[in-house]
């Protein structure tokens, strides 16, 4: 009985798990400019908004589904009409899966994109 008891404690702790609250954050892709940022809390994943820094752009999604494990949002670009789904799923606390469905049919890797505060303040 203790033996079964430290295998299924071992696998439980093995099996990692993810909230919602560790979607959140500034995420980033080698395909494009912007950055994606998610914004979420104890009741889940509230906003994603797009932002390219060299054109100052923002693009906002719309949370269309959630779980513990994953979300889906739509996002349309006026500009040119770009309509996608994407499905969102932590691979670990710094990749995301991305899988696009709509204009685009991808799957697109995201990482957390860091910031070196004391280096942006020195300037």
């Amino acid at each position: 009985m203790k033996n079964l008891f430290l295998v299924l404690s071992f696998i439980l702790i093995s099996v990692s798990t993810y909230s919602q609250e560790d979607f959140s954050g500034w995420w980033q892709s080698k395909t494009s400019k912007y950055i994606t940022m998610i914004y979420a809390g104890s009741y889940g994943v509230s906003a994603v908004v797009n932002y390219s820094p060299s054109t100052d752009n923002t693009i906002h999604e719309e949370i269309i589904k959630r779980n513990k494990k994953t979300f889906v949002t739509r996002l349309f670009n006026p500009a040119n009409g770009y309509l996608v789904e994407v499905k969102y799923k932590l691979k670990d606390k710094n990749n995301l899966i991305c899988k696009f469905s709509g204009d685009l049919n991808k799957t697109i890797h995201l990482t957390r994109y860091k910031v070196n505060l004391k280096d942006k303040l020195k300037k």
